[in-house]
């Protein structure tokens, strides 16, 4: 039980960090930005946004990180769900966040979807999904069997 807690854990504050990020540092003509005005917290996000302009974050941290981070919590979110299983299956569930990241980025490179490859998110979403894999194994290694 301590490992599904841990990661569900770890998936909701990787979630929230890649989407404060999000919401205080990336362009207010996102569609979040929609969102956030359509469920009355837009002023809420607006002031916050104002505290932290001064605040200057490098470029890898506000266009690369919070893609990875939401991989990431998804690593985490599935490996909660499959802890204490035997079935194969579950390794294939809980790569598939960092999968689908990663192959969207490797898509974009030879323009199979819409979008610009970026060498840093393929990279960052690549070293922060090995380092969540060795987290959610090393979690799931005191519950047996995972």
């Amino acid at each position: 039980m301590r490992a599904r807690a841990s990661n569900i854990a770890a998936s909701i504050l990787l979630l929230i960090v890649g989407g404060v990020i999000y919401a205080l540092w990336r362009s207010r003509s996102l569609l979040m930005f929609q969102w956030f005005d359509a469920g009355g917290i837009g002023p809420l996000i607006d002031r916050s946004r104002g505290y932290v302009h001064l605040i200057q974050v490098a470029g890898w941290v506000r266009y690369s990180l919070p893609d990875a981070l939401w991989a990431c919590s998804g690593m985490f979110l599935f490996s909660a769900i499959w802890t204490g299983s035997r079935s194969p299956v579950r390794h294939l569930w809980i790569c598939t966040a960092p999968v689908l990241a990663i192959g969207g980025e490797l898509a974009q490179a030879v323009h199979l979807i819409p979008g610009t490859f970026d060498p840093v998110d393929l990279l960052t979403c690549v070293l922060l999904s090995g380092a969540s894999l060795a987290v959610t194994r090393r979690l799931c290694h005191h519950v047996r069997p995972c």
